[in-house]
């Protein structure tokens, strides 16, 4: 009978803590639009320009948003000082932050009006370069890494899970005979 008890509460824990954890860990927005995953070469085949550069002023154009950035390395395109996107509006619109580094995977388009210039959407890969080692390296070396998963999960992050996690360990430590 005192191992019905245990496993009674060691069940409720192991349920609490999945429930606290739906609860509390943020779950991704819904958006309607979808990205497949895709290396970095792949994005560099299918897109016009890929570049590395700092967001210098972002200005509404009619109803995009219109990006200049002071281009500190190319991949792929024209080789510019200066190079200047349009994120269009809705779900894909990319947001970018003035005096952020990005990584920038850009694709032409043409206007009714016959003009041209380039557009960066959410699905592309542009990213800061603080959160995009893998796609540089693998730009740079020509090899399909991705670093984020041989890096450790920052625990700060993580340390109330964590700890829950050693909380409900105990409790559900077998009894003794």
């Amino acid at each position: 009978m005192h191992i019905h008890k245990w496993l009674r509460k060691c069940v409720a824990a192991v349920l609490a803590f999945i429930l606290l954890g739906f609860l509390v860990y943020p779950t991704p927005s819904a958006q309607a639009c979808s990205c497949g995953e895709q290396s970095a070469t792949k994005r560099l085949e299918k897109t016009e320009a890929v570049f590395q550069g700092v967001v210098t002023d972002i200005r509404q154009n009619g109803e995009d948003e219109e990006v200049i950035f002071a281009v500190t390395k190319t991949w792929k395109g024209d080789k510019l000082p200066e190079r200047r996107t349009l994120s269009a509006p809705g779900s894909c619109h990319y947001r970018f932050e003035r005096g952020v580094e990005y990584v920038v995977f850009a694709s032409g388009y043409q206007a009714e009006d016959g003009s041209t210039s380039l557009r960066v959407y959410n699905c592309w890969g542009t990213a800061p370069v603080s959160e995009a080692h893998g796609d540089i390296a693998e730009l740079d070396y020509g090899l399909p890494l991705n670093i984020r998963h041989l890096l450790p999960i920052p625990e700060q992050r993580y340390a109330w899970y964590l700890s829950l996690f050693d909380a409900i360990s105990d409790i559900c430590q077998q009894p003794a005979k």
